[in-house]
């Protein structure tokens, strides 16, 4: 067995989608301060770090993270590895497709997916990490819409076109209410295309629609499938 962790880290210098999202981690008190205690203060934003969120991000809805079970946590995921030696800013429909067929993978309606193409792993520290990331073509993100979708996983912090965005998000959501979009995940270029246990408990927030979590992968454990367990 195999366990992979494809979380990124926070830190108090960490990325940020905008001001007054950031993340902070103090030092309240401190054994090695003589203090009877060592103990942490965090004020930490749901999105950040990696989370997983659910349709409340873009829709009027009640749709939160209390309402799923725990097994969509847990589950059986496709990861699709993109060639990282792709050049292009944008991940095209065509390349995932190719991807699918040449490990012998369909997606189907209620499936986990991930789609990765390394940015988060290598670029989570530069200051670009947000403006420079790939995004999804429109028609790529009309095809995932049109799946059901239990779970989206990607490694980068967007996927829609941000000079002239088209709403990626709220197009899957909307067809798609139960979605779980987990993001951005740290998966290194060692990790191949595949299918994989995932681990994406959050914590055990109430009356929240989105997330801090600890994603792990689990390969070569019984066939790599949560049906075998």
């Amino acid at each position: 067995m195999e366990i992979l962790d494809i979380s990124l880290p926070i830190t108090n210098e960490m990325w940020s989608y905008k001001v007054g999202w950031e993340n902070s981690v103090n030092l309240i008190c401190s054994t090695l301060k003589s203090d009877l205690s060592t103990v942490y203060r965090f004020s930490l934003c749901s999105h950040s770090g990696t989370y997983i969120e659910t349709s409340q991000h873009k829709l009027r809805n009640n749709i939160l993270l209390d309402d799923f079970e725990i097994n969509r946590f847990f589950c059986d995921v496709k990861l699709l590895k993109l060639d990282k030696e792709r050049r292009q800013k944008c991940i095209f429909l065509p390349e995932v497709l190719s991807e699918l067929k040449k490990n012998n993978l369909t997606i189907n309606s209620g499936d986990c997916v991930i789609i990765s193409c390394g940015w988060a792993a290598e670029h989570h520290k530069d200051k670009e990490f947000i403006s420079s990331a790939p995004y999804f073509e429109e028609k790529l993100t009309n095809y995932l819409a049109t799946k059901k979708l239990n779970l989206l996983g990607v490694d980068t912090p967007v996927i829609d076109y941000q000079p002239a965005p088209y709403f990626a998000i709220n197009k899957l959501f909307k067809l798609n209410k139960r979605l779980l979009i987990l993001a951005p995940l740290s998966i290194n270029h060692d990790v191949n295309t595949g299918t994989y246990l995932l681990n994406t408990l959050p914590l055990k927030i109430e009356n929240v629609s989105a997330c801090l979590c600890r994603p792990i992968l689990i390969k070569n454990i019984q066939g790599t499938s949560l049906d075998k367990l």
